[in-house]
């Protein structure tokens, strides 16, 4: 193409004034609007912030981490009541074990917590483990989640129960044994500073525990494990944690708390507070919950000179002397108003004059019903002739077990266990909840 045909270039001060188009301008209303998103974001991250701080206190925990080791030994005497008050019935004997803390388990990899365990053991007569198992499970809870399993063609038989605040309880045993132990535990949990394991305060020991040591001979000093019994909604029974020392199965302990004190003796006589009555709760009457502590706790009370009267009903006031009571007021030591009336002497017995008597007027009764206990005497001496020893305490009472290695009987609403210690023997005596 010739050069003149080209279109001629603009000269160099025309690009200068070429005037390029404007870029819109935003509208008026958008500045507002974003101010208002920032706004909604803004309040959104403090409402949740809000919420999450306040669920940390007040929403239930969704992981075990969450409920440190102190929430959790509440969590255990709440399971192993609800589950030895489901396994309480005719033909069963329960057991309650202590509390065991086990370190070495891991939070997380750099973080160390403690697990807790708890065990409760039923005895069952000779060929009824698979019925009572079932009978456990539709007893327990509502809110439990109970499965049992069975294996090697039904000859193998397992308990799980996921229990709540991450508590499960698992057993297994062969369909023909006679003994179930069901093993409560918490998992890993985080430690707390100054932990209290001790257990709900016990009643007095019941007279069938003081005369199977007074019977079969003083072993060790007796302990007692105790956990709650399941209220209606089938949670535990709030009474407060306490020392279960002084539960009255010490040496000494009796069922009186202060000089001349007595305890009831008449027939279905409870602590203080009118005839039948049960412990009372006002200032001065009923089982004491101090060390050594029995049924009435008013100094200078005495007992009543009326014949198989009741308990009186005035705070301090002693009680009844009805045939074959006795009070004791110190070690081995105790007046009685009624002839044929006295206390028995030996470590650990107080004011018992007949099977199942003492703080408590029926066969192996126990004090408060919001608690279960087993009463425990380790290191005892087996005597030449067991089943005779024995006799006074099981006459008429439901046999469950008696081979050469246990022992179990139901004497009243009571479990009586003896098995071996060695080359000595454990006498445990458990009291169940609606006693």
């Amino acid at each position: 193409m010739p050069l003149d045909q080209y279109p001629p270039t603009l000269p160099a001060e025309a690009h200068h004034h070429f005037a390029y188009p404007a870029s819109p301008s935003a509208p008026a209303g958008a500045s507002r609007r974003r101010w208002w998103l920032v706004g909604v974001v803004a309040a959104w991250i403090l409402v949740v912030a809000v919420l999450a701080v306040w669920s940390v206190g007040h929403e239930r925990e969704t992981v075990p981490e969450q409920r440190d080791i102190a929430k959790a030994v509440r969590d255990l005497q709440r399971v192993a009541g609800a589950l030895a008050a489901a396994a309480d019935a005719p033909g069963r004997a329960v057991v309650l074990g202590e509390l065991e803390l086990r370190d070495g388990c891991r939070l997380t990899p750099v973080r160390e917590g403690v697990a807790g365990a708890r065990e409760v053991t039923v005895y069952v007569r000779q060929g009824e483990m698979r019925t009572a198992m079932e009978q456990i499970r539709d007893a327990l809870p509502s809110g439990y989640q109970t499965e049992l399993g069975q294996g090697r063609g039904g000859t193998r038989l397992s308990f799980h129960s996921d229990a709540g605040d991450f508590i499960a309880v698992d057993g297994a045993t062969e369909s023909s044994s006679q003994v179930l132990s069901l093993s409560l535990t918490t998992g890993c949990r985080p430690r707390v500073d100054g932990l209290d394991r001790s257990d709900p305060v016990a009643a007095p020991a019941p007279g069938l525990f003081q005369q199977a040591v007074k019977a079969l001979g003083q072993g060790d000093t007796p302990e007692s494990f105790t956990a709650l019994c399941p209220d209606k909604s089938g949670r535990g029974s709030e009474s407060g944690p306490g020392s279960s020392a002084g539960s009255g199965v010490g040496p000494g302990a009796g069922s009186s708390a202060g000089p001349g004190a007595g305890s009831s003796a008449g027939p279905g006589a409870g602590s203080s507070g009118g005839p039948d009555a049960g412990s009372s709760v006002g200032p001065g009457a009923g089982s004491s919950v101090g060390p050594g502590a029995g049924s009435s706790v008013g100094p200078g009370a005495g007992p009543s000179a009326d014949p198989g009267a009741g308990s009186t009903g005035g705070p301090g006031v002693g009680s009844s002397a009805g045939p074959g009571a006795g009070s004791s007021v110190g070690p081995g030591a105790g007046p009685s108003a009624d002839p044929g009336a006295g206390s028995t002497g030996g470590p650990g017995v107080g004011s018992s004059a007949g099977p199942g008597a003492g703080a408590n007027a029926g066969p192996g009764g126990a004090g408060d019903k919001s608690v279960t206990t087993t009463y425990v005497a380790s290191g005892v001496p087996v005597p030449k002739d067991l089943p005779a020893a024995l006799a006074p305490l099981t006459d008429g009472a439901e046999v469950v077990r008696a081979d050469g290695s246990v022992r179990a009987y139901r004497v009243g609403g009571s479990s009586l266990v003896i098995t071996p210690d060695g080359d000595l023997l454990r006498v445990s005596v458990t009291t169940g909840c609606g006693q």
